[in-house]
C-alpha cells in the first residue's frame, strides 16, 4: 500500500479548530472555539492522543495552555480499525470516499438503526470487521466505527461526570467536550463527518 494511499494522521504543530460542545469546567465556556496546536502525538492505539496547546478566546483569561486532546477518529487507532484476523487497517483515501458515498445516499441511518437492533437483540453482536463482509462492506464497516468511536465518546464522557469529585485529585478534569469537522458539509449529515474529543487536564511527569 503507497504511503500516499492513506488519510494522514495527526502530526506535531498540526492546528484544529474546535467547538466546544459542552464546558465541564469554568475555565472554558460551551459554544465557543478554541484553537489547539499539537505539541506531542502521545499515542494512537485505540483513539488518538494528543498533548496540545490552546489558545482559548482572549475572554478567557485563566483558561490552561496545555491540555490533553483525545479523539474519538473512526479514522485512526491501530486497535479499533482490525480485520477478522486481527490485522491492522489504516484508513484509506478510497475508504473515506465509499464512506461519504454511503453517507450522501441516506444509508448510513438505517444501518446505524440495523447496529443497534443488532447489539439489543444478538447475545454476539456484530463487530465493524464482521459488518466489512459482504456487498457495501468497507462503508459499512466505517460507518460502524463512527457508531463505536461516538459510543465509547459517550461512556467517557459520563464516566467523567459521574467522577467528578475525583477530578484534580485521583484522576485528570474534564475541560470540555469538543468536535471539529473533516468536511464542510452540514445539515442533518454533518454528524457522520464530525470528530468528538475530550478535552483534560494535562499532568505533567
Amino acid at each position: 500500500m503507497e504511503p500516499t494511499d492513506l488519510v494522514p494522521e495527526y502530526q506535531q504543530d498540526d492546528t484544529l479548530k474546535l467547538d466546544i460542545i459542552e464546558s465541564h469546567h469554568d475555565t472554558l465556556s460551551s459554544t465557543e472555539t478554541v484553537t489547539a496546536q499539537v505539541a506531542q502525538v502521545i499515542t494512537a492505539t485505540m483513539s488518538p492522543i494528543m498533548l496540545v496547546k490552546l489558545k482559548p478566546p482572549s475572554a478567557h483569561a485563566h483558561a490552561p495552555n496545555r491540555a490533553i486532546l483525545e479523539l474519538y477518529d473512526r479514522r485512526f487507532g491501530s486497535s479499533l480499525r482490525r480485520s477478522k484476523k486481527g490485522k491492522h487497517l489504516p484508513c484509506r483515501i478510497q475508504d473515506e470516499t465509499a464512506f461519504l458515498s454511503f453517507v450522501e445516499r441516506g444509508d448510513i441511518s438505517p444501518f446505524i438503526d440495523e447496529i443497534e437492533e443488532d447489539r439489543r437483540t444478538e447475545l454476539l453482536p456484530n463487530s465493524a470487521a464482521d459488518w466489512r463482509q459482504g456487498p457495501g462492506g468497507q462503508a459499512k464497516f466505517i460507518a460502524a466505527l463512527w457508531w463505536k468511536a461516538r459510543s465509547h465518546f459517550e461512556t467517557e464522557v459520563e464516566a467523567y461526570k459521574r467522577l467528578k469529585d475525583l477530578q484534580g485529585i485521583f484522576i485528570p478534569r474534564l475541560y470540555a467536550s469538543v468536535q471539529f469537522s473533516s468536511s464542510s458539509a452540514s445539515g442533518n449529515r454533518s454528524k457522520y463527518y464530525s470528530i468528538n474529543g475530550t478535552l483534560l487536564q494535562f499532568i505533567p511527569d
